[in-house]
């Protein structure tokens, strides 16, 4: 089936994602940052946590980043992901970015599942309480406790030490997945509905528990003769090569051009 056919006719379309759909925005992708001080691994594990000075320092790079993010404008390829969720055709958005672009165009927004947290979020590690925080609340809610703590507190004979509000992302060593459960009901509904197509996009599918994802999708895809589409400027490694019917090696952005390009001729 040519891929013109498969978004402009298919009606449940489930979407995965990961950081190759924003670089054309600016930010940058784990690869391009492997081997330096300063690559995802090492901004992004656990570690960071091990002193006051490493977390500090952890919160102002994290700050940093959804300053410059919140100036950012949605890619090519977010807005043609908008497109199909306007449509109705975008059954889930599951995403390993923390970037929260999709949260600039509502549609999108409401169809995406966060796989690894938000950058505009926070939670209490106490009572796991989150909040949506604006850029310029970021940094003075972080040193504030736990509001959701404190009104516990107000009803307790023995008050106990409120929590602290961090970044609700998942971290690399991080055993524990705030999100997990809510991401787990999610899978567990779609998987339960019928799926036309799965598309994997600007993601090498290298952790583990997404690849499991995109595996469980391709298969009750294929098995229900639908179709399921590779779209990176790399090859899917061998062992995944025979999940998928289309292969576009191509950056998303320039994927959702010919997309978009075949659908109006």
């Amino acid at each position: 089936m040519e891929l013109k056919n498969v978004f402009a006719k298919y009606e449940n379309i489930v979407v995965l994602s990961g950081a190759g759909i924003s670089t054309s925005a600016g930010i940058k992708d784990f690869r391009s940052t492997a081997g330096t001080k300063r690559s995802s691994r090492n901004m992004f594990d656990m570690s960071v946590y091990c002193t006051e000075q490493a977390a500090h320092e952890f919160h102002e790079h994290l700050f940093e980043m959804l300053k410059k993010i919140s100036k950012l404008e949605p890619t090519l390829f977010h807005r043609f992901l908008d497109g199909l969720a306007s449509s109705g055709r975008l059954l889930r958005h599951y995403t390993q970015n923390i970037d929260c672009i999709d949260a600039m165009l509502e549609p999108l927004s409401q169809a995406t599942v966060h796989l690894h947290g938000r950058l505009d979020r926070l939670y209490c590690y106490k009572c796991n309480d989150a909040t949506e925080v604006a850029v310029q609340n970021w940094e003075e809610l972080l040193k504030s406790p736990c509001a959701n703590c404190e009104s516990r507190n107000r009803n307790r004979p023995r008050p106990s030490t409120p929590g602290v509000y961090i970044p609700k992302i998942l971290l690399y060593g991080d055993s524990l997945n705030p999100d997990e459960s809510d991401t787990l009901k999610s899978f567990d509904e779609i998987l339960r509905q019928p799926i036309d197509a799965v598309v994997i996009a600007g993601t090498r599918l290298e952790i583990k528990p997404i690849k499991n994802y995109a595996l469980q999708l391709c298969k009750k895809v294929k098995e229900a003769k639908g179709v399921t589409v590779w779209i990176n400027v790399e090859h899917p490694s061998d062992d995944l090569i025979p999940l998928f019917t289309h292969q576009m090696i191509e950056t998303c952005d320039k994927a959702a051009s010919i997309i978009g390009g075949l659908l109006t001729t």
